[in-house]
């Protein structure tokens, strides 16, 4: 079902016919992470979806929230749906991804050379820190963003 329903929004034949019919959750989300863009462009699967089909366990070990709260140090790619919400800190030289989606609420701190990628979407709130050894780049796509230190905004609305 998923897999032609990504079919319906454009998903190129490389991804069809390299996805399994008979993918386990787990792979399932991993092609989500690596899709990511394309399923943020298309709102697919929707976060309600996502959330009566995959246990909140496995999607917070892979990093995702949904309409929940997070309070993280160093997660790796880490995204935001729904009204999700919480803190999410950085530090030790890790170099990571965010994307924040929908209505998200989030403060992200980057300390100790820390590097982090945020993609803001939709009608998110998102307060950025970063300390003179960290660098963070934050990608507006939407939402509302606030910074304090080393932060670099590029707006893509």
């Amino acid at each position: 079902m998923l897999r032609d329903r990504a079919r319906e929004f454009g998903l190129c034949d490389e991804w069809y016919k390299g996805w399994d019919k008979d993918s386990t959750r787990q792979e399932l989300i991993e092609k989500y992470l690596r899709g990511i863009d394309f399923c943020i462009e298309h709102d697919y699967p929707r976060v309600e979806f996502i959330k009566a089909q995959f246990p909140r366990q496995l999607l917070e070990r892979n990093g995702i929230f949904a309409d929940c709260e997070v309070d993280g140090d160093n997660i790796g790619t880490c995204v935001l749906l729904g009204s999700a919400h919480g803190v999410l800190r950085y530090h030790g030289f890790c170099s990571c991804s965010v994307y924040v989606v929908h209505k998200g609420c989030v403060d992200i701190q980057a300390t100790d050379g820390a590097r982090v990628f945020v993609e803001v979407y939709g009608e998110s709130v998102v307060m950025v820190s970063a300390d003179d050894t960290s660098r963070v780049f934050v990608y507006q796509h939407g939402g509302n963003v606030k910074v304090d230190g080393n932060v670099t905004i590029r707006d893509k609305r």
